[in-house]
C-alpha cells in the first residue's frame, strides 16, 4: 500500500481551511524559515501515536526520538482547544487487502460478502476485496469534563466516496455509528439480474433500518441512533477485532443473529480495517531530523535499532555497522564514485578481535610462548577473543582512514540521508535538509540519488520521500531529469522521470494561518503555476 494524501485543518499553522497534500514518489516541500514545513511530518508522527497507541496528547513520539510535539494545546491551531483538529490520510491499497475478523472467532473461512448475500437473498454483495483506497479523518478534540483529548469522531471512505463515521460525546460514555453510506456507488448495483430491481444499498439500508425501527420501539423515543459502539476508546475503534456493535433494549435480538454477526462482520472489514491499514502504514514511518549526531570513536551500535534512531541520524551508523559489506558497497557507489558525488572517501567495513595486554593470548605472544604452537590452544582462545566491528572513512587522496568525528561537517550530515535512501524500504522516508551543510555539487547529486531511489534501488514503489528541503539545487535537477526525459536526451544510464514522480509544495504563511499551494510541472520540467514569491527570486536580485 502507498501513502497518498494528507489532510489537515486545525493543526499548527493549518487553519480551518482544509489543506490537502498529495504525495508523489518524491514530495518536495519549500517555504521560507518558520512557515510550517515540519508541520506535515508532524502531522504524520502525530497520527500514528493516535493509531498506534490512542495518544491524542503526546510529547515525545514512538518514531520521533527526541522529536517532542508538546501534546493536544501546541499542536491545536492557535493553541485554542476549543477548537477541533481534524486529520486524516488516503492510502492506495495496490497489493494490500482489507483484513478479514473470520479467524479471530472461528467463523467459516467464506467470504463476508457471499455468506452475507445468501442471507439477504442476493449474490450482488460487493465483494470489499476489490477496495481500491482509503480515507481515514479522525477528529481530535479537548474534553473540559475529563480534561484530556479524545478521538471525537472516526470517519472512512473508500474508493473516494464516504462510508461511514463513528462519533462519541465529550465525556466518552456514548459512541455511536453516526452515519453509514449505502447509497456508495459500490453498493448501486441491483439485488438481482433485473435492472429494476432495488439495489444492494437499499437491501442493506433496510436492514440498519430495521434495526432502527426497533430500538424507536423499544425505547418509546423517535429518532434514537440504533447502533452503539461499545468503546473504551471514544470513537476510535479498537483494532484487529470486529467492531464491537449493539442497539438500545433487545433490539439486535429482534433482527436474525446470523445477518447481524455477518453484517457485523462485513462493515467491520472496512471500518476497522480501514484504520488498521493506516496505523501499519505509519508504522513503516523513518523520519531523518535535520540535525544528525556524528558518532565517537568508541562508537557502539544498537543490535536491534527501533526507528526512534533515526531522528538523530544514528540508525544510519547502526544500519551500517549491522548490515556491513553490502550496504557498504552500496553507499560507496554513490560516495566514491566521480559520476555521484564524488566526495573523495568511502566508507571502510571491517570486524577485529582486540586483544587486551593481559589476555593469555597477548601473554603468549609476547613470552613466545610455546602454546602458540598448539592449534588447538590458538583456537579456543581466538574463539573467546570477541569479534568487533568498526566503520572508518578512508580518505582517497591520502589513504589515511579517518573515524566519523575526524571529518567535515559535510559528510557526516550527508551520510545518513544515503543511507535511507538506499537501504530501505519503508513507507515513508521523511527528511528534512537533506542538503544541510553540503555543497552546491552535492546537492544536485541528491536529487539524482532519489531518483535512483524510486527508479532502480529495488524499492517498492510504495515508498514515499517527502523532502523538506531548502535546495534549489535539487529542484534544478528534477527539472532537468524531467525535460531530458520528454526531449529523449538522457544521458546514457540515466533515470528518467515524468511529474507523476514529483510532488513540490510551497508552505505560504498567510497571517495567523497557512496555505500549501501545489506546483503543477510540465512534462518538460517547467512550473505551471507561479510560486508564490517568485522560484528562489534572492538569485535575481543579486545578480542584476
Amino acid at each position: 500500500m502507498r501513502l497518498s494524501s494528507l489532510y489537515l485543518s486545525n493543526f499548527k499553522a493549518i487553519g480551518s481551511t482544509e489543506q490537502l497534500i498529495q504525495f508523489k514518489p518524491i514530495t518536495l516541500l519549500y517555504g521560507p524559515n518558520s512557515a510550517g514545513k515540519s508541520t506535515i511530518v508532524q502531522a504524520l508522527h502525530y497520527l500514528s501515536e493516535i493509531l498506534e497507541r490512542n495518544n491524542c496528547d503526546p510529547g515525545t513520539t514512538r518514531i520521533g526520538g527526541k522529536l517532542n510535539l508538546g501534546g493536544f494545546r501546541n499542536l491545536v491551531h492557535l493553541h485554542d482547544p476549543d477548537t477541533t483538529i481534524e486529520i486524516g490520510i488516503c492510502l492506495f491499497l495496490e497489493n494490500s487487502l482489507l483484513p478479514s475478523y473470520h479467524d479471530i472467532f472461528g467463523s467459516a473461512e467464506e467470504d463476508e460478502h457471499v455468506r452475507l448475500g445468501e442471507l439477504l437473498g442476493t449474490q450482488k454483495i460487493p465483494d470489499l476485496s476489490e477496495v481500491q483506497s482509503l480515507d481515514v479523518k479522525l477528529g481530535v478534540s479537548w474534553s473540559r469534563q475529563l480534561n484530556h483529548a479524545y478521538v471525537s469522531f472516526y470517519s472512512v471512505g473508500f474508493n473516494g466516496e464516504h462510508f461511514a463515521t463513528l462519533a462519541t460525546s465529550a465525556d466518552q460514555k456514548q459512541t455511536n455509528l453516526k452515519s453509514l453510506n449505502f447509497e456508495h456507488s459500490m453498493f448501486a448495483v441491483p439485488r438481482e439480474e433485473d435492472p429494476e430491481a432495488e439495489t444492494v444499498g437499499n437491501v442493506l439500508q433496510s436492514l440498519v433500518d430495521e434495526l432502527t425501527v426497533q430500538a424507536s420501539s423499544i425505547s418509546g423515543v423517535e429518532n434514537v441512533t440504533p447502533l452503539q459502539i461499545v468503546s473504551s476508546f471514544g470513537a476510535l475503534p479498537e483494532f484487529d477485532t470486529l467492531l464491537p456493535l449493539s442497539a438500545p433494549g433487545d433490539a439486535v435480538e429482534d433482527v436474525d443473529s446470523d445477518v447481524f454477526s455477518q453484517f457485523t462482520h462485513y462493515i467491520s472489514r472496512v471500518i476497522v480495517g480501514a484504520g488498521e491499514l493506516s496505523r501499519d502504514c505509519l508504522r513503516e514511518f523513518l523520519y531523518l531530523g535535520p540535525l544528525r549526531e556524528i558518532p565517537g570513536r568508541h562508537y557502539i551500535p544498537e543490535l536491534s535499532p527501533g526507528l526512534d534512531r533515526w531522528s538523530s541520524g544514528l540508525g544510519a551508523w547502526d544500519q551500517l555497522y549491522n548490515e556491513g559489506d553490502q550496504l557498504v558497497d552500496k553507499i560507496n557507489a554513490w560516495l566514491a564514485d566521480d559520476k555521484r558525488l564524488d566526495a573523495g572517501y568511502e566508507i571502510r567495513f571491517g570486524e577485529y578481535k582486540p586483544l587486551y595486554v593481559d589476555s593469555p593470548l597477548m601473554v603468549a605472544l609476547q613470552s613466545d610462548s610455546e602454546l602458540l604452537q598448539d592449534p588447538e590452544w590458538l583456537s579456543k582462545e581466538l574463539k573467546s577473543t570477541p569479534t568487533k566491528r568498526q566503520i572508518t572513512l578512508k580518505d582517497l587522496r591520502t589513504n589515511i582512514e579517518l573515524h566519523p568525528e575526524d571529518l567535515g561537517t559535510g559528510i557526516s550530515q550527508v551520510l545518513p540521508v544515503l543511507v535511507a535512501a538506499l537501504g530501505h524500504n519503508k513507507n515513508i522516508v521523511a527528511i528534512e535538509q537533506p542538503e544541510l551543510h553540503v555543497h552546491p555539487k552535492f546537492q544536485v547529486e541528491l536529487g539524482e540519488l532519489f531518483i535512483h531511489a524510486i527508479k532502480e534501488e529495488g524499492i517498492a514503489r510504495d515508498t514515499v520521500f517527502i523532502l523538506e528541503t531548502h535546495s534549489e539545487y535539487m529542484m534544478l535537477r528534477f527539472l532537468r531529469r524531467l525535460f531530458e526525459t520528454a526531449n529523449d536526451e538522457l544521458p546514457p544510464g540515466v533515470n528518467g522521470i515524468c511529474p507523476d514522480d514529483i510532488a513540490v509544495y510551497y508552505v505560504n504563511p498567510l497571517g495567523d494561518a497557512t496555505d500549501i499551494v501545489p506546483l503543477r510541472l510540465t512534462e518538460d520540467g517547467e512550473f505551471l503555476d507561479r510560486w508564490p514569491h517568485g522560484f528562489f527570486p534572492e538569485r535575481k536580485r543579486e545578480l542584476f
